[in-house]
């Protein structure tokens, strides 16, 4: 959306990375734009700003290809062990190879596993939160070398290179 691609604009001009925004959507266009931000982008903080601007992945029964691969006929699994979603593609694709009715419900097993999955990654991002403040707690008053990783009204988000941390410098202290 435009409203998520606002901080990435912003930080590839200042990085003089030029890009066809209005043809952003496009795949090869934005191979090429992340093959410039590479060379300019040591600490991969626009980077990251790609990828907090893409839609976030969902499990769908539908065939609706693959963004980053520019493919139109995509389909993931890696083990049935480790993640649901996989192992209903092997159950699919068995019985789809064995001339069976196809599995019902797919739409509300693909709807659940996506949601489940945001809520695990909620969970993860606040562990690594709590345990980065704790890690900050032991660093009070030192000095540490940080990188700038985004920038709102109210401050500097920085990363701390030596302590794996992020956190906001406020502007009014």
């Amino acid at each position: 959306s435009r409203e998520k691609l606002g901080p990435l604009r912003d930080w590839a001009k200042l990085a003089g990375v030029r890009i066809d925004w209005k043809r952003i959507n496009e795949p090869l266009t934005m191979s090429r734009f992340i093959t410039e931000l590479q060379k300019r982008d040591s600490q991969g903080v626009i980077q990251m700003l790609v990828l907090m601007s893409l839609a976030q992945a969902r499990y769908s029964p539908m065939n609706e290809g693959h963004f980053g691969l520019a493919s139109k006929a995509y389909l993931h699994f890696t083990s049935p062990i480790r993640r649901y979603p996989d192992l209903l593609v092997h159950r699919a694709l068995w019985r789809h190879w064995r001339n069976q009715e196809p599995l019902e419900e797919l739409d509300f097993f693909a709807n659940q596993t996506s949601s489940q999955e945001r809520r695990a990654v909620t969970a993860e991002r606040d562990v690594l939160k709590l345990i980065g403040c704790i890690i900050a707690q032991s660093h009070l008053g030192e000095t540490v070398k940080a990188t700038v990783v985004g920038v709102k009204g109210i401050g500097l988000f920085m990363r701390s290179e030596e302590l794996f941390v992020e956190g906001l410098l406020p502007m009014e202290v």
